[in-house]
């Protein structure tokens, strides 16, 4: 997760940055509050990042509704506050060049504020509200809600999407993990009020809970002070039943391998991918991972040359990872193909993924690799994507300064290391679940063909597939 984010589209306010002058150190401000920090003292930046993230346990409560977190936390700054209208907030980010965002995820919800030093009293007065004592006024509630089930709707018609639905399905069963993730229109609850709201709210919002990193032109003792105000209205302690760092239960999955496929008889093509379980996150090793992954499933690399030119089934095949909590990460392989074909082609991405990963080739990973380091330590210079990189770091229980070396990991990574984790950590290709949807699985022998997600669960375990 730390690292997926460096590879996100860099939306940040601040320049590039000279590495060798900038260093992270772990301060504590006036209150008591430590947070990582990094001063950038060069000559024209001056912009603020602040990242923070407070645990939550919501998504894994299936008496609790599972739109709550996603709309509460998009109407907690946008909705506006006691002081300050939703207007008012919006237009005075924009004349500022500032940025607010409150997101949530299995795990945590996670407030960003990016700005210029000299608006740091407005942007810190309005986010200091809103996180202390939002308004949700219902109409803003509705609003966000209905941005919400717009999204899950479009997301709802792609076929792939329906097939990653199946497919979480089938690792996490019944597990309420499944039910946050893999929200549907017709499922959803009804409209999320505003004690809800406020629920949720009292439940994740306090200062002891609050992991803050900063990055930016300004001192250690200013910004010791923005975290402070930035978290002054805010509970010391967590209230009765909010969720404790590190305490969280974990979701039950099943990685057992199957093949299903989920009939859709409107669909216009027909998608395929093949999945296994991988290492949290806490565990080292994630660059190598990326590495690989990266390389195995490039635009020249082997998996596209075996499925597009080789086979010529496919029209686009990639790779890489996704996280369904911090301690549930997936390795996958992805496909569009022709049903036709659809059989051939998942033994061809079998094979093709087993012989890479027993015996890569590593033609032209060196000229990949300083790539992808240099694209990282580009990222990774934005104010932004260093704060919220720090923030994973001590999310994961590692020390922050490695988010800025993070460069460095990628182009140290050996061949050697490289394929010794494609060994231990990968899983073999018989041990892979594989899922395709579309509207013909004729050409599929042997799949559990399913005409409704909540089936994928039910299918049979089959070894040696």
């Amino acid at each position: 997760m730390k690292f997926v984010v460096l590879l996100m589209c860099v939306l940040g306010l601040a320049a590039c940055q000279d590495e060798a002058k900038r260093a992270v150190v772990m301060a504590e401000s006036p209150d008591g509050h430590q947070f990582a920090f990094v001063q950038v003292d060069e000559e024209g930046k001056t912009d603020v990042a602040i990242n923070v993230a407070w645990p939550t346990d919501w998504a894994r409560n299936a008496a609790l509704n599972p739109m709550v977190p996603l709309v509460a936390s998009e109407a907690l700054l946008n909705g506006g506050t006691k002081q300050y209208s939703a207007s008012e907030i919006m237009n005075g980010f924009d004349e500022k060049n500032a940025r607010g965002l409150v997101y949530v995820t299995p795990d945590h919800a996670r407030g960003e504020l990016n700005f210029p030093k000299e608006h740091m009293a407005f942007v810190l007065d309005v986010a200091s509200a809103a996180l202390a004592d939002p308004t949700y006024d219902p109409i803003w509630l509705e609003r966000a809600q209905q941005g919400v089930l717009d999204q899950v709707a479009n997301q709802n018609t792609e076929t792939n999407s329906q097939m990653w639905t199946a497919a979480r399905k089938a690792i996490l069963a019944e597990d309420p993990l499944d039910r946050y993730l893999s929200l549907r229109v017709e499922a959803a609850p009804n409209q999320v009020t505003r004690q809800e709201a406020l629920e949720w709210h009292r439940g994740v919002f306090t200062k002891a809970q609050a992991v803050v990193s900063v990055v930016g032109g300004l001192s250690e003792a200013e910004a010791g002070a923005a975290v402070d105000q930035l978290l002054a209205g805010l509970p010391e302690g967590r209230p009765n039943g909010s969720a404790v760092a590190g305490e969280m239960a974990t979701a039950k999955v099943n990685f057992a391998p199957r093949r299903i496929f989920l009939h859709l008889p409107e669909a216009a093509k027909t998608t395929m991918g093949l999945l296994g379980r991988m290492p949290d996150t806490t565990q080292p090793g994630e660059e190598k991972d990326l590495l690989a992954l990266h390389f195995f499933g490039r635009q020249d690399g082997v998996l596209t040359k075996a499925m597009r030119d080789e086979l010529r089934a496919s029209y686009v095949a990639q790779s890489g990872l996704v996280n369904y909590d911090r301690a549930t990460r997936v390795f996958y392989i992805y496909s569009e193909v022709g049903a036709e074909k659809l059989g051939q082609a998942f033994d061809l991405a079998a094979q093709t993924y087993a012989q890479f990963r027993a015996q890569p080739d590593f033609t032209g990973f060196e000229a990949f690799q300083v790539k992808f380091g240099e694209d990282v330590g580009k990222n990774i210079a934005y104010f932004d994507i260093a704060a919220r990189a720090m923030t994973e770091h001590m999310l994961d229980g590692r020390d922050p300064a490695g988010a800025l070396s993070l460069d460095a990991l990628f182009v140290d990574a050996s061949t050697e290391a490289v394929a010794l984790r494609l060994q231990n950590a990968f899983p073999a290709a018989e041990d892979l679940i594989l899922v395709a949807a579309g509207p013909d699985a004729s050409q599929w022998p042997g799949a559990c063909v399913i005409t409704e997600i909540a089936e994928a669960a039910l299918c049979p375990v089959v070894h040696g597939s």
